[in-house]
């Protein structure tokens, strides 16, 4: 099986495993393996010189360097399927997994640009410029920390009353891990979700009767920010602004609670604190 049989049939798993858009796991599987085909796809399988050339390519299309070794990774897992399904020659995965990450300061790629939080003034402009029901999303999103799609996908069975406060469960990218996510509901995120909390299924749901992804919610914001002239973030950033916001009144660990993170680093937090920091951030900012 050559490579362009072998990654038409990884992309068929990865359709059903994660799902097929423009913003999945399979859309960024598709955009890692393309310099793989254009330079190998009529080789049957890969070897570590290959994968190396592979590489270069990548560097030599200015990617910055973390989104480079992203996509290398995303190469040598193929080959981890592959194995498993008995498609490539044994120890093929192992080969390719020993070449390292490239480092910072020891190679030509480009650094990723730093990614700064929204400014609050930014994210009022924006927001008074959206449809109501994106204004109300974006307000949330701020307000709680949650992912983009933890936010597009809420449903009202996952609010419950505790000791007289709103949590939020939410589904989230690392349920699948067997991690939870408890998001304590603030006074103030609480007067702009209770219009939506009494509906059945999906509460945010725009007036063509369905409900946006997280790229096209992205993208909606996008729209308005160019539209109107307006400085330009995205809703990743909301998060970054919100851990900010957190961390320099409450602390780091207060921080990694509001947003959901396992770790500061490699530093575990006990769960029970976690929880207990997060309510209190939820009260006197959200």
């Amino acid at each position: 099986m050559n490579n362009n049989e072998l990654v038409s049939a990884y992309l068929e798993h990865c359709r059903t495993y994660y799902g097929d858009g423009p913003r999945t796991t399979t859309a960024a599987v598709e955009l890692a393996v393309k310099p793989l085909l254009e330079l190998f796809g009529d080789v049957d399988g890969l070897n570590l010189a290959q994968l190396k050339k592979v590489r270069q390519a990548l560097l030599y299309g200015n990617l910055a360097r973390s989104t480079i070794n992203a996509r290398i990774d995303k190469i040598v897992r193929l080959y981890r399927w592959a194995e498993v399904e008995q498609l490539v020659e044994p120890g093929t995965w192992e080969q390719l997994r020993t070449l390292p990450h490239l480092k910072r300061g020891r190679s030509t790629a480009r650094e990723p640009e730093k990614r700064r939080p929204a400014s609050d003034q930014a994210i009022q402009a924006t927001v008074d410029r959206l449809p109501a029901l994106l204004a109300d999303m974006v307000r949330i999103q701020f307000l709680t920390g949650c992912r983009s799609g933890s936010l597009v996908q809420a449903r009202g069975d996952e609010f419950t009353t505790e000791a007289g406060e709103l949590v939020w469960r939410p589904h989230h990218k690392t349920e699948y891990l067997g991690h939870e996510l408890e998001l304590p509901i603030g006074p103030r995120c609480l007067r702009i979700l209770r219009p939506y909390l009494g509906r059945p299924g999906s509460l945010f749901v725009h007036r063509r009767g369905g409900t946006y992804s997280p790229w096209s919610y992205r993208k909606q914001i996008e729209r308005t920010q160019t539209r109107h002239h307006l400085p330009r973030w995205t809703p990743h950033q909301l998060r970054h602004a919100r851990a900010v916001k957190v961390r320099a009144e409450m602390g780091v660990e207060a921080a990694q609670a509001v947003l959901g993170h396992k770790s500061i680093t490699a530093t575990q937090i006990y769960a029970g604190r976690q929880f207990g920091l997060a309510r209190e951030a939820a009260r006197r900012f959200g």
